[in-house]
């Protein structure tokens, strides 16, 4: 009697019962698998996009260094000039102040 109960183990209602359970298995894989994938799949085109976009941004960002250094430059250059400027205008007021004098006429410095 047992003997007849295990051979009909692998066929009629048994059988289809088995392969039920396989392939439920195999959906049960396949959904874990997707679950798995997926996430990865999806953090590889964000950082891919990330790239691109800063790869994108990059030359824009460069230029507007380089606008800003030579800005920059100019903006201490103005301020140079406008020292030197006062320094000498400072020397005139103290040769003023000391009795010195332009003369127009002979383009020469007069005492008063």
């Amino acid at each position: 009697m047992e003997s007849i109960a295990l051979s009909d183990l692998f066929t009629g209602p048994a059988r289809v019962w088995q392969v039920r359970a396989a392939e439920a298995r195999t959906e049960q894989a396949l959904v874990q698998y997707q679950q798995a994938v997926q996430p990865a799949f999806r953090e590889v085109e964000d950082a891919l996009v990330g790239h691109r976009k800063v790869r994108e941004i990059r030359p824009e960002l460069e230029a507007l260094v380089e606008a800003n250094r030579r800005s920059l430059q100019i903006a201490d250059r103005r301020a140079l000039q406008r020292t030197t400027r006062d320094q000498l205008t400072s020397v005139v007021q103290l040769h003023k102040a000391l009795g010195g004098g332009w003369t127009p006429e002979t383009g020469t410095t007069a005492g008063r």
